[in-house]
């Protein structure tokens, strides 16, 4: 069982989250009550898929052996196994949904002891519909519709951090968004003219440095090897012009580059040039994320709206072995449209 961490509680800039307004609601183009609740069902069925798939395997088994043991006809067995194992695999499965405990309302305001440092909402089809057919991505959103909801959480974000000049994004998984996080922030800290790279450090994925559609032969692994030619393996985001230091192509896969001097001469190397630095860390799984992200000035865990367990936080908490909010903070991302961000 996980062991809540215990850190400062005390609010960063007072969030919270509130309903909004059936006025509201009214004039937003959200999805009717029904499509939501498919969609949640669709999110809880992916994630019980594997439970399901197994106990129908085991109903099946089942079958064979009853089909053996007992000469029954085959489809009979098959079906009376199968129908036991979908039975149980869906009890099973409601369980487990009923007694998750994930990233949700109850996670914001000044009684939690997380300290959340703002959420972002879920980027709707209705969005990325209004954006030209090329533009239909995060950063597509956020260079090109700088008033909606997605946009301006993240510039609260970018001004949240403004004091840092070394921050890392790193989600407890995989897919948590913290990639998305990391482009978004340095590219709105580059639209109020600051001077901002991001990093992609995550070797394995290269998930930024698909994102800016890049795919260089060298990069980070390289710079933090030559620290002193780190310039040569700079790339640019085309759109909005944010250098950036991809992920190469090549890797040792025997050892991490993060855990020398090298890559701490990198960072020194940085900081001399830029006002932000922005680091995009492998999930916290991944030994090399807590690496990475621990030697930021800040620390920034994304998580999911109704997917990352609270255990997964707390390990991710763990991992990093940082506490209080002026250390490490944690970002929320999808939230559902039904509810606003409100300052208290």
């Amino acid at each position: 069982m996980h062991q809540d961490v215990a850190i400062d509680t005390q609010p960063l800039l007072n969030f919270r989250l509130q309903t909004t307004s059936a006025r509201d609601r009214r004039n937003a183009p959200t999805a009717a009550w029904p499509i939501r609740a498919a969609r949640r069902a669709a999110r809880a069925l992916k994630r019980q898929t594997p439970v399901l798939i197994a106990l129908l395997a085991v109903g099946l088994l089942l079958g064979v052996g009853y089909f053996m043991l007992a000469q029954a006809p085959l489809a009979t067995a098959l079906g009376s196994g199968a129908s036991f194992g979908l039975a149980a695999g869906g009890l099973l499965a409601l369980a487990r949904e009923l007694g998750r405990n994930a990233i949700g309302l109850s996670s914001f305001g000044g009684k939690n002891k997380y300290p959340i440092l703002g959420a972002a909402p879920d980027l709707s089809a209705q969005t990325l519909r209004d954006l030209a057919p090329d533009q239909r991505t995060p950063l597509g959103c956020l260079l090109h519709q700088p008033a909606a909801g997605f946009a301006t959480a993240f510039r609260d974000l970018e001004k949240t951090l403004s004091n840092k000049q070394l921050v890392a994004f790193v989600g407890p998984a995989p897919e948590e968004g913290a990639t998305t996080a990391a482009l978004a922030v340095a590219v709105t800290a580059a639209q109020q003219g600051r001077r901002v790279i991001a990093v992609d450090c995550d070797l394995g994925r290269r998930s930024l440095t698909r994102a800016i559609e890049a795919d260089p032969e060298r990069g980070v692994a390289d710079a933090v090897a030559a620290p002193e030619s780190w310039r040569d393996f700079l790339t640019q985001e085309a759109e909005s012009g944010l250098d950036v230091l991809p992920a190469g192509r090549t890797r040792n896969v025997w050892r991490s580059p993060f855990d020398g001097p090298g890559f701490e001469t990198l960072m020194d190397k940085l900081r001399e040039d830029y006002d932000l630095i922005v680091l995009d860390c492998p999930p916290t799984l991944n030994a090399d994320g807590a690496i990475v992200a621990r030697s930021a000035d800040r620390c920034v865990i994304v998580t999911t709206w109704d997917e990352t367990p609270i255990g997964a936080l707390n390990d991710a908490l763990r991992a990093l072995g940082r506490s209080g909010p002026e250390h490490t903070s944690v970002f929320v991302n999808r939230v559902p449209s039904r509810y606003a961000l409100a300052r208290s």
